[in-house]
């Protein structure tokens, strides 16, 4: 049975993507796909939308107010800058949002709220989201989202101009849960006059990042030159970077006269359990933990340690090794991490 109701109608479009699938192939393509899909469809539910249909390359969601429609839209635009901070492949997607009558028949929904969005979507550019005056005006003039008209536009199958809005959005930080290593801070303010040059080693650094981030997987990346000439520097800015979008960075240094075993381990690991206290290592085998407890006294007193310990040197090191990887691995897995190692 089909009523009338006031609809908020919104429609997203990957940019691209036969391009894109041209380039990655199929098995790939499908993958990056569903990864954009997952972070438009996150924040669906949580501004109150119903998913209508699957358009192959995008969605077509409704909403019961254009408020709800202009958060949810915000939000996935955010989502997807967040992701290509990260990611080796970047993806861009276009919003289209109309308001008005629509027929609403099983699930599914008709009329001119729905071409207009569909053809707004269209029109919008990768990032953009477009909608009309009359959504601005429903949003009141105490809406959250700010707009910017960009004119009548003439859009396929309504036969008057549409009087067209943009929607601004702002990109959005989320710092990782364990403070930047205060070396890196001050290498990145000690940059007074700003950073500059190096343009070729830092796309190099950035993407390892991507890779490692989107895939996810290891990736190795070593810097060397001259005393002086700035490793340190280029290192903390990606560091930097890095950290703004949620990833957990970690420091050890290394002295010309080592003389305190696993130093730069001791180091970046001490941070870590600083700031995350001992449930960091709750879920590591009791094994495990007594061989972190005796490298890092910060775990003194914080959580109950075995007291096992092998008599054989190699055997405790071969045991010490595998203890710090499932560390890693445990933080790995709530956030991408960094681990920079400085005058190896």
């Amino acid at each position: 049975m089909s009523v009338t109701v006031i609809a908020s109608v919104l429609f997203t479009d990957l940019v691209d993507s036969t391009a894109l699938a041209s380039r990655l192939g199929p098995e790939r393509t499908e993958q990056v796909r569903q990864t954009h899909f997952g972070l438009l469809r996150s924040v669906i539910a949580e501004t109150g939308g119903t998913e209508v249909k699957n358009l192959g390359d995008g969605l077509m969601v409704a909403f019961p107010s254009p408020s709800r429609a202009l958060a949810c839209a915000t939000a996935m635009q955010q989502n997807i800058q967040r992701h290509n901070e990260r990611a080796a492949v970047p993806l861009f997607v276009r919003i289209g949002l109309s308001v008005g009558e629509a027929v609403e028949d099983e699930g599914d929904y008709f009329g001119e709220p729905v071409v207009e969005a569909s053809r707004l979507c269209a029109a919008a550019l990768g990032g953009q989201i477009l909608t009309t005056e009359i959504v601005r005006a429903m949003a009141g003039r105490h809406s959250p989202q700010v707009f910017n008209s960009v004119g009548d536009l003439a859009l396929k199958g309504i036969p008057e101009p549409v009087a067209a809005v943009e929607v601004s959005w702002d990109p959005i930080t989320s710092e990782g849960r364990v403070p930047l290593p205060p070396a890196l801070r001050a290498a990145t303010r000690d940059a007074r006059f700003g950073f500059v040059g190096r343009a070729n080693e830092l796309a190099v650094i950035d993407e390892g990042c991507k890779r490692a981030f989107g895939e996810p997987r290891l990736q190795t990346v070593l810097v060397g030159g001259e005393a002086g000439i700035g490793k340190t520097s280029i290192i903390a800015q990606v560091a930097t970077r890095a950290h703004s979008t949620g990833a957990t960075v970690l420091l050890g240094h290394c002295d010309e006269d080592l003389t305190v075993p696993y130093q730069p381990w001791i180091q970046a690991l001490s941070h870590l359990v600083q700031h995350l206290g001992a449930d960091c290592i709750d879920s590591l085998s009791p094994l495990h933990r007594g061989a972190l407890a005796r490298l890092l006294p910060a775990l003194t007193g914080m959580t109950s340690m075995p007291g096992t310990r092998s008599d054989a040197g190699d055997s405790e090191r071969l045991v010490l090794i595998h203890a710090v990887e499932a560390l890693l691995k445990t933080v790995a897995g709530d956030a991408p991490l960094v681990l920079v190692l400085d005058d190896l």
